[in-house]
Formats: structure tokens, C-alpha cells, sequence
């Protein structure tokens, strides 16, 4: 791997993400920026003022007055890591996935009730969620934070975890961009 990284020499990341979205008005899943921390990402998209932040998912209260955040939570999932075939959760007991057609699957380990095979049930409730996933940059040496899209929970679906079906969260993309704060 390393001697194809020095091949294709590709280029690191955008290193500074606040000289980078400098007067956008938006930020797109196409753009080629990335967080260190979720503090930074907070920030620098929406004017917060953290130190440091420890969770994996927040509800600024600055952001209830914003039309379009006003009913979104921001979650920084810790995406599973694929060894040997098998997918281990990254996080604790939070075994996150994204699907080869970009939707994301959340499945506690844990906590997950176990169903059939057929088990799919919708969700009805509101739960959209501005999502950075935490990733290794194309070189593979630094992890991250990239915004990934907006996402909605459309239903439980089953997903197989050491031999039997777990219910677990299916969210579905809905946009690809978000706006950036002002002020």
C-alpha cells in the first residue's frame, strides 16, 4: 500500500478548514475539507464556541433558530472497520456503516433487539442529522471528521451480527450540502 501511495502521490487533505470555507456560503460533500476535531467543525460551520467536545452527537442551541438546522442534530459517527471480512465497531458498542449506495446504517451491538431475517419496520418519527464521518485522509496517516450529507432515518431494517438478525437504524440520504453560519 504504501508503495502505491508513493506512485499516485496523492495530495493530503486541505489542512486548513477555515481558510478554505473562508466566504462560503455552503459546505458539499464534494468539497475537499475535513476537521480535526469536532470542536473545529462546530466552529468553524456553525459558530460555536466549544473547547473540546467528547460526544458523537449535538443539538446546538444555537442552531434551533436556524431554518434549516432548526429540527437536525449534527452526529460524528465513528464508521466500523472491516478485519478479516467482519465488521468491528470502531466505537464501543457502535457498529456505524455506510452502504455502497451511500445510506447509513446504525447498529448498537449491545442494545439491538434481535428479529428475523424478513424483520423491516418503518420509522416514522423526525430524526434528520447532518453527519461528519471520522475517516483516514487518502494517505492513510491522519483521521478526520468529512461531511458526508444529510441524512434521514426512514426505517429499521435487520442487519446479521454473530450469527443471528439485530434490528438495526437505516438512514437515508437527503442532501448533499448544508449552509455555513454567518454569524
Amino acid at each position: 500500500m504504501k508503495e502505491l501511495i508513493k506512485q499516485l502521490k496523492p495530495s493530503p487533505w486541505i489542512i486548513d478548514s477555515e481558510k478554505y470555507l473562508e466566504g462560503k456560503k455552503e459546505l458539499t460533500i464534494y468539497d475537499d475539507v475535513s476537521f480535526d476535531t469536532i470542536a473545529e467543525a462546530c466552529n468553524i460551520l456553525f459558530k460555536t464556541n466549544y473547547k473540546g467536545f467528547q460526544k458523537g452527537y449535538v443539538e446546538p442551541s444555537k442552531l434551533k433558530e436556524h431554518s434549516f438546522y432548526s429540527q437536525k442534530g449534527i452526529w460524528f459517527p465513528q464508521l466500523a472497520i472491516e478485519i478479516d471480512g467482519k465488521l468491528i465497531a470502531a466505537a464501543g458498542k457502535w457498529n456505524n456503516r455506510i452502504t455502497l449506495d451511500g445510506n447509513i446504517i446504525e447498529f448498537n451491538e449491545y442494545e439491538a433487539k434481535i428479529v428475523n431475517k424478513e424483520y423491516d419496520e418503518e420509522y416514522t418519527e423526525h430524526d434528520e442529522r447532518v453527519v461528519f464521518a471520522k475517516s483516514k485522509d487518502p494517505i492513510g496517516t491522519k483521521s478526520q471528521y468529512r461531511f458526508i450529507g444529510v441524512y434521514k432515518r426512514t426505517k429499521y431494517i435487520p442487519i446479521e451480527h454473530e450469527g443471528k438478525y439485530r434490528s438495526a437504524r437505516f438512514y437515508e440520504m437527503v442532501s448533499d450540502r448544508i449552509p455555513i453560519l454567518d454569524e
